[in-house]
């Protein structure tokens, strides 16, 4: 197809069910499939020229998949997906440039399941999943660039699985995962270079089951698992750097 842009509202309220948008198109308009109930599925042509996504693309659409999102563009808006109640999973083209993942993107996803992190991104903004009733698991892709953790990114989230975090973050806030209820396994990319758990990062994580701190880590602070009450596994990997320990790491676990 020779098809270069998809206009604003086109598809606006029709019956549309499913679609594969063409590697040629290069824009598509304000609203395009606003309030299309009956659209369930979206895949983007590899190799696509999109470089700019809005975020009311699929407002108020019974959107469940958003599939192969095009490698070409380099950021997900303020409220990127936020409005598509429906969505269930979305999959990135192998080697994306999204660099930005903006606030709220994913806020109140209440059928999202997973999401798989791409490698490329160095920035998620304020609450991207709070609210996502049904998010279990987010991965991180190998050498991920993110460099920093919020705590609120996953508030009032289920997620069980928080895998392969990026090998660049350093540290994570007093109270990281506190608000993590449900995280049950936490895993660490190889060649991590954390050195800082900090005081009450895993504070009242009643759902956390076993944890491999890295080796590169030379401080955890202040009752750092605390009131873990499902814990029952610390590994610390060889060569570890930690050089004391304190008596209110695991107090209560």
């Amino acid at each position: 197809s020779n098809m270069k842009s998809i206009e604003s509202n086109v598809f606006s309220s029709s019956g549309l069910k499913v679609i594969s948008i063409p590697a040629s198109v290069s824009n598509i308009g304000v609203s395009a499939f606003y309030s299309c109930g009956a659209l369930t599925s979206v895949a983007f042509e590899s190799g696509s020229a999109m470089t700019t996504m809005r975020s009311v693309w699929f407002q108020d659409s019974g959107v469940q998949y958003i599939l192969n999102l095009p490698a070409s563009l380099t950021s997900i808006p303020v409220n990127g997906f936020r409005y598509c109640h429906y969505l269930k999973y979305i999959s990135f083209e192998n080697n994306s440039n999204i660099g930005s993942i903006g606030n709220y993107a994913f806020y109140d996803q209440n059928n999202l399941l997973n999401i798989t992190i791409p490698a490329s991104v160095t920035n998620m903004g304020l609450r991207v999943f709070d609210h996502c009733g049904a998010l279990t698991s987010v991965a991180f892709e190998d050498d991920c660039q993110l460099n920093y953790i919020r705590t609120d990114w996953f508030k009032n989230t289920p997620v069980q699985y928080i895998l392969n975090l990026p090998a660049v973050i350093r540290t994570i806030p007093d109270y990281g995962f506190h608000y993590v209820r449900s995280l049950r396994y936490l895993s660490f990319a190889k060649d991590s270079r954390f050195h800082t758990i900090p005081e009450s990062a895993s504070y009242d994580s009643n759902s956390l089951q076993d944890i491999t701190v890295p080796a590169s880590v030379t401080n955890i602070g202040v009752s750092s698992f605390y009131h873990c009450g499902a814990l029952t596994s610390v590994t610390f990997e060889d060569d570890c750097q930690l050089n004391y320990i304190r008596t209110d790491w695991f107090q209560y676990t």
